[in-house]
């Protein structure tokens, strides 16, 4: 559920033209193109009988939080 948090920012992915890097966003960032490239992959393989999906596998523990403050994680989802 983590791509709630962000869109992906098209014209910045890299947080690299003056957009404020956010651990939190840039995560979220990475969620949705993980399935906006599912749903493509799926797109373009259907026709050979190919399916792709893209998963939530549930909470999984990767230690990846102990990298957010309280203040991140209240201006993302306030």
């Amino acid at each position: 559920m983590a791509y709630l948090a962000s869109d992906i920012l098209y014209n910045d992915p890299g947080f690299s033209n003056g957009e404020t890097y956010n651990p939190i966003s840039a995560h979220a960032q990475s969620k949705t193109a993980n399935i906006i490239f599912s749903v493509e992959l799926n797109r373009r393989l259907a026709k050979r009988g190919v399916e792709s999906f893209a998963l939530l596998p549930g909470a999984i523990d990767t230690g990846l939080v102990r990298h957010f403050t309280l203040e991140m994680l209240v201006e993302k989802f306030e």
